[in-house]
């Protein structure tokens, strides 16, 4: 099977509109950051759509510094093991940004078994057509946007050739903003301005991350994912508070019950789907009470 069929067949369906003129997705496609091939094959097997490995390095370090964000240093090697324990698999490799050594690195994540590139912390238009000539078509392409030169140049890389998805990085978007925390974006309205322009091009998009939706959380995962619902998201990743930054396949399955967890995504995102717009403004209303709240130095009982 060819790497260009394994992922289209992948690739988000999209089907009507809500009131607010943003796509519906028909289906949440769920990532999980692993390069462990046993974690990878609990994750599939309780229905998360794709294996997401990170080999960005460059910058990284020094752009979180003090701040509690994962450092992966995943390798092509990672991608390769997971690949022989899940040939069906969806496995997207995260790349480092355009430097000169892009295209070695592109062909070695996809000569491993990747199914989409992943592009972080581009600034220019030029960047994103740079990679999509690399990728050539070879895989999917998912610029990741975490700059707000990235939001102000969109017109300009949307239509990038063999451009598929695009993901929102909530933290490093923050940083580039100023702004105080990772959900500051969905509180200034900038998220919402950028997702307009995304669903009038009908591109797939996701952004930030999920956890529990059984785990109390000041900023609670059922609002975040009522919030993807209510912007038209199809894709997520699910966050270390998902799986308790589990580091082996003993520690995730004791911090959660995987299945259970995803069932439970699936079921309120169906629900959330078919509610009617006045909720998702309601709960869109508590999400934004939060967060300032969080903002501000308040205090915000877990729900």
């Amino acid at each position: 099977m060819s790497g260009s069929r394994r992922w289209s067949q992948a690739t988000p369906r999209i089907t009507g509109r809500l009131k607010t003129n943003h796509t519906v997705a028909r289906h949440l496609s769920l990532y999980l950051i692993t390069n462990d091939p046993a974690i990878a094959e609990h994750a599939v097997g309780a229905g998360v759509d794709r294996i997401f490995v990170d080999l960005e390095i460059h910058g990284k370090r020094e752009r979180q510094a003090g701040l509690d964000t994962p450092i992966n240093a995943h390798t092509t090697g990672d991608i390769a093991a997971i690949r022989a324990r899940l040939p069906q698999a969806y496995i997207l490799g995260r790349i480092n940004p355009l430097h000169a050594g892009s295209q070695a690195e592109i062909d070695a994540v996809l000569a491993a078994g990747a199914n989409a590139i992943m592009l972080p912390m581009f600034r220019r238009a030029a960047e994103v057509r740079q990679i999509a000539a690399l990728v050539n078509g070879r895989a999917a392409f998912i610029p990741l946007v975490e700059t707000k030169e990235a939001v102000a140049c969109f017109a300009e890389w949307a239509d990038a050739p063999g451009l598929t998805e695009i993901y929102v990085g909530l933290n490093d978007l923050r940083l580039s903003l100023g702004l105080p925390s990772i959900f500051s974006v969905l509180l200034n309205g900038l998220l919402e301005d950028f997702v307009r322009q995304i669903s009038a091009r009908e591109i797939p998009f996701g952004f930030g991350g999920l956890g529990r939706l059984s785990a109390p959380q000041p900023v609670p995962a059922g609002l975040l994912l009522a919030e993807h619902v209510r912007l038209g998201s199809t894709s997520v990743i699910l966050s270390r508070a998902f799986h308790m930054r589990s580091k082996t396949l003993a520690e995730f399955t004791a911090a959660v019950n995987a299945a259970e967890e995803v069932a439970a995504i699936r079921r309120a995102w169906l629900q959330l789907q078919s509610s009617a717009p006045q909720q998702l403004v309601r709960m869109n209303g508590e999400l934004k009470d939060r967060i300032a709240r969080l903002d501000s130095g308040r205090a915000v009982p877990p729900a």
